[in-house]
């Protein structure tokens, strides 16, 4: 019996830390988001104006 429990333990932690993998990667792409915003804002006339001089 105590072995039986040990398992099921082991697998809701590994369950656990791929929830807890899949909210890091979720925050890594919000910051990626994030920053591709912020750039686009600051550049995108700059890059608009240079465009349309083509």
């Amino acid at each position: 019996m105590r072995a039986h429990r040990l398992l099921r333990k082991l697998a809701t932690t590994r369950h656990d830390e791929a929830g807890a993998a899949m909210a890091e990667y979720a925050l890594v792409a919000v910051g990626i988001a994030v920053v591709v915003a912020l750039a686009a804002a600051a550049f995108g006339g700059r890059v608009a104006a240079m465009f349309a001089t083509f």
